[in-house]
């Protein structure tokens, strides 16, 4: 497999530049101003944060939590720094003294101590040049398991580790898909294309990463200037998994509390919505036809209806007409802001006509 590197990746993504400019870019920025509200137009009806979007919200910050503290935790056993050795050291000599410390760590004769046939296989790919540059790259359990990988295709494990670069953003795309779920609201729902989107162009960056490096740089340098990439892109991927959840989850509480993002409802819930309130309002309405339907055939029940009707505006008209109650109204009505409240019902029946 012909081996990828920055320099072919930019000269195939170069003739795709001035499409990118012309076409991606804008796109982006209407895709942007159409799920913003228009700064024309007064924002939503901020509303407070629901139990569900809380609990949602948490579970994003939890996870990103978890991601970091299980790379930052994760110990990775590097056998140049074990050893005291350097990248120049052969693999022969790695070997030796990596035995001597197990031996003693076991209380055991050095010549006596054989290492387990996944150290044997690791040190095998460990001999050449290629295989040390190749262990700065992938690491012991990539070099060690592979059986059907050769030093001199770095592609074979290359391969062969995509299962565990994967398996990173599976597990977040699991839990970013329980957060947008459709069941927990609309406005959730409405970032799940965009979540898949990143996480996908995230993988492809990740493994076009991992790929291009070759660690032959590593060969000549002092320990202090190696790059561990086997220690260095868990950390990293970590880093932005748990960066896309934080900022998922702010997006969410914006948009699910009406403070930047406005998602408009979709027509379907809409109309299913409305059909159920007209059908619950004509139900209530035919019931008190029935009502008033039996109360007027019974006189009694009927000079009932008359006297409460009587004393309701009768109290009605004894509040209206009480100095400290029209007073307090006065009161209330000079300390409301009008301008504030003609604005929030301009915003309220601008958001229902665009919906």
């Amino acid at each position: 497999m012909e081996q990828i590197t920055s320099e072919k990746m930019w000269a195939w993504g170069k003739p795709f530049l001035p499409v990118l400019l012309t076409w991606f870019i804008p796109k982006l920025m209407q895709t942007y101003h159409k799920i913003r509200n228009p700064p024309a137009k007064l924002r939503a009806l901020r509303s407070p944060l629901t139990k569900t979007h809380a609990l949602v919200i948490l579970l994003l910050l939890v996870t990103a939590a978890l991601q970091l503290a299980y790379a930052y935790s994760r110990h990775y056993e590097n056998v140049v720094l074990l050893t005291g050795s350097r990248m120049q050291t052969s693999g022969s000599v790695v070997m030796s003294r990596l035995k001597k410390i197990r031996a003693l760590a076991a209380n055991m004769n050095p010549k006596d101590y054989q290492l387990s046939d996944r150290e044997e296989a690791f040190f095998k790919v460990y001999q050449t040049d290629k295989g040390r540059a190749l262990y700065t790259v992938f690491g012991p359990d990539v070099l060690a398991d592979c059986k059907w990988c050769h030093p001199e295709s770095q592609s074979s494990y290359f391969l062969y580790s995509i299962p565990n670069a994967v398996a990173a953003y599976v597990i977040n795309l699991l839990v970013t898909g329980i957060a947008t779920s459709s069941s927990i609201s609309f406005q959730a729902n409405s970032w799940r294309k965009t979540v898949l989107y990143i996480s996908f162009i995230l993988l492809t960056v990740d493994l076009l990463r991992i790929n291009s490096q070759t660690g032959l740089e590593n060969l000549t340098r002092p320990n202090s200037k190696v790059e561990w990439y086997f220690q260095i892109l868990p950390v990293w991927r970590a880093q932005i998994l748990a960066g896309m959840d934080v900022i998922l989850g702010i997006c969410m509480f914006l948009s699910t509390t009406g403070r930047l993002f406005h998602t408009p409802e979709p027509l379907f819930p809409r109309v299913t919505k409305w059909s159920n309130q007209l059908k619950t309002a004509g139900d209530r309405a035919k019931a008190a036809i029935m009502i008033k339907r039996s109360v007027l055939k019974h006189p009694e029940l009927a000079a009932q209806e008359v006297d409460f009707f009587d004393k309701f505006k009768a109290k009605e008209t004894e509040i209206a007409s009480n100095e400290k109650i029209q007073q307090s109204r006065d009161a209330a009505i000079q300390r409301t802001n009008m301008n504030q409240a003609r604005a929030d019902l301009t915003a309220f029946y601008d958001n229902a006509v665009n919906m």
